[in-house]
């Protein structure tokens, strides 16, 4: 009784998607906190803005909460999240809770399954994380977040505003140390996955074929910019990495729709590109771009291999939105406030998107990419730049 479950929904407006509680569109104002561990709650900085919160009507609280996935002979136990969501519903009766689970394999599950765990070029297993081309690893995983939130749906159907998983590097769904020197893929799951996606795609050799070498994945002639016939065999495993962790991410999303049938949020972190700096490093590849005039925003960007999306620079780092190319397209899209300018000329740099590549694969991670932006913008400061002016229809 009193407990009409709240149905908390995105959807399309005139002025685009807007977050609609019960049908009504609403501010998203959003608190993502972190309760201190071993503070007391009087005293604890999540708690306290807590408060502000409810006297602003901030109702929307994100905040990481336990997975609460024992083993089976334990029995299902939800006490650790239930208590977290009784203590903040105590301060904050009206907060539409969105808490953010961590979708990794726990360690008594990855003890039964060794060859889920990752493993690195360099030997170590950083912490030990379950890889996502496990596929078992998915199906338990998907099956128990929608477990997890079909219970919170039906004990705080009031307070549940929805669901926020998380994964892998930094709970933003890029693979684990991708951003540093070394190689993931060398555990038994990954090679797995390889070989069926490989035979799904018609590939001859797909019941032998093994992960590319470090060697192969951070050696390549065309620097960031993979070439479609010599790197074919790194373009396809590029194309893997992303349909592995696209599949993983749209699968705990449809077990979190499942759970709520379809009436509260199911977020994630997920799809960014390196926009202001792979912008630089593929400036040499321009072949047109059309700008507007000084101080406008829109621009035409015309690529050989694009596709319409609204941040174009990302498909540079995910295949898999390149993988189905629409050649000679004009792509219209807006580019960065501090977009990249050729020194003396005026003009935004701009750039082709030629070829595929993987940001997880790029020969010495993160600071390579800083250095070809360097590189870019040195030569990019050597020669001159031209303007070339297009109407809206163009």
């Amino acid at each position: 009784p009193g407990k009409e479950t709240i149905e908390v929904r995105v959807r399309e407006t005139q002025g685009g998607p807007m977050i609609h509680v019960n049908g009504k569109p609403v501010p998203p104002r959003f608190f993502f906190g972190c309760p201190a561990h071993g503070v007391p709650q009087d005293k604890n900085p999540f708690f306290r803005t807590l408060v502000h919160c409810r006297e602003a009507g901030v109702r929307f609280i994100s905040f990481p909460a336990p997975i609460c996935w024992e083993p089976p002979e334990r029995g299902t136990r939800w006490d650790a999240i239930d208590g977290l969501f009784d203590r903040i519903i105590a301060v904050h009766p009206e907060a539409l809770l969105v808490p953010r689970i961590y979708m990794d394999a726990p360690k008594w599950l990855l003890d039964k399954n060794p060859d889920w765990k990752m493993k690195f070029d360099d030997g170590k297993d950083y912490g030990g994380r379950a890889s996502v081309c496990a596929h078992d690893f998915r199906r338990q995983a998907a099956e128990h977040l929608e477990n997890l939130v079909r219970h919170l749906a039906r004990s705080y159907p009031r307070n549940f505003g929805g669901i926020h998983p998380t994964g892998q590097s930094y709970g933003e769904f890029f693979y684990m140390e991708s951003l540093g020197g070394v190689l993931h893929g060398h555990e038994p799951a990954t090679r797995n996955a390889w070989r069926e996606w490989l035979a799904a795609h018609g590939e001859k050799d797909a019941a032998i074929a093994e992960i590319p070498s470090p060697q192969e994945r951070r050696s390549h002639a065309g620097g960031m910019l993979r070439d479609p016939v010599a790197d074919r065999r790194m373009v396809l495993f590029s194309q893997f990495e992303q349909d592995e962790m696209a599949d993983f991410v749209a699968e705990m999303a449809a077990a979190a729709r499942r759970g709520t049938d379809g009436r509260k949020l199911v977020m994630f972190f997920h799809g960014y590109g390196f926009d202001h700096e792979i912008a630089l490093v593929v400036c040499d590849h321009i072949r047109d771009v059309s700008l507007p005039e000084d101080g406008e925003q829109g621009a035409v960007l015309v690529a050989e291999d694009a596709l319409p999306v609204a941040n174009p620079h990302a498909a540079l780092s995910l295949a898999r939105i390149v993988r189905t190319p629409c050649r000679g397209r004009a792509l219209s899209h807006r580019f960065p406030s501090r977009r990249p300018r050729a020194p003396g000329s005026g003009a935004p740099v701009g750039a082709r998107i030629c070829g595929h590549t993987s940001a997880t694969d790029a020969p010495g991670g993160h600071g390579a990419i800083r250095g070809a932006a360097r590189r870019s913008r040195a030569r990019a400061a050597a020669r001159p730049r031209t303007r070339s002016r297009r109407g809206p229809g163009s």
